[in-house]
């Protein structure tokens, strides 16, 4: 019994040890790794640049992917976008009808549609008059939604309009405020630091305040982390969550949700921001 006991007791300790060489480590905190950092500034870079400006294949890519990334964008080309384009033809679903809508006085629900059915045209993105046109309804059109999408359009345009995003930060509507912060998020303007960060604490909305979040990262400034780092405790996790991702972009370190580490770092270096 006893030599039982003994080969059960072996058996145990081998399985334990097995397993907890199999158990994943414990992410660490401080410096991100080199690799994981690039993707992060890859990433963001792209999206900065929007999608009528962004790399087909990112230059990050391994080389073992661009084959495929080559072969899904020729089928899109030759199969999905000609299909596309005659289902939308014949539906009626046509950029024409969509300007039409734009400007249907009586109705709020045909200008929104006619906005974001518009703005899905590269010509459209890219064209001033109609950036323009966004810009008018955005700030002028009795209904929340037609402005916050006029809003939209113009961010997916990427069109550098800071002064009209920060005005619509103010509006009382939500929605308005959401797509205003999400645009400042991809147009950086230094005048956007104060409202974004008094919406960021103070804002009803949790998905303003997770778009506001977002936005500071471009803002590398101690005042700025500081108040990144103030609301890594916040209630919602989302919130706090996007603070830790926007700090990880602005230092190349990852402190996770420790608030006296974050702090510690960016009293301890005199150039926390990379």
């Amino acid at each position: 019994m006893r030599r039982l006991a003994s080969v059960a007791t072996l058996l145990m300790a081998m399985g334990a040890a097995g397993c907890a060489s199999h158990h994943p480590q414990q992410q660490t905190i401080g410096l991100i790794p080199r690799a994981e950092r690039a993707a992060d500034l890859r990433d963001d870079r792209v999206r900065l640049l929007g999608v009528d400006r962004a790399p087909t294949v990112p230059p990050a890519e391994p080389l073992y992917k661009v084959p495929f990334i080559v072969i899904g964008a020729g089928f899109d080309f030759v199969f999905v976008e000609p299909i596309t384009l005659l289902y939308k033809h014949f539906s009626g679903d046509t950029p024409q009808r969509a300007a039409d809508e734009m400007f249907d006085a009586d109705s709020p629900d045909k200008r929104r549609h006619g906005i974001l059915r518009l703005c899905e045209e590269p010509y459209a993105r890219q064209s001033v008059e109609d950036r323009d046109v966004w810009a008018r309804m955005a700030s002028r059109d009795t209904d929340y939604s037609v402005r916050a999408a006029g809003v939209r359009a113009l961010n997916w345009s990427r069109a550098a309009r800071g002064e009209l995003y920060i005005t619509e930060l103010e509006d009382e509507q939500p929605l308005a405020r959401l797509e205003a912060a999400k645009a400042l998020a991809n147009d950086p303007d230094a005048r956007a630091t104060a409202p974004l960060l008094a919406h960021l604490h103070q804002d009803i909305s949790d998905d303003v305040r997770i778009a506001c979040a977002d936005a500071l990262r471009c803002y590398k400034t101690q005042e700025i982390a500081t108040a990144l780092i103030e609301v890594l405790d916040d209630s919602n996790f989302d919130v706090a969550w996007q603070a830790r991702q926007s700090l990880r972009l602005m230092t190349a370190h990852d402190f996770h949700y420790d608030e006296r580490a974050w702090l510690g770092y960016l009293s301890e270096n005199r150039e926390p921001f990379e």
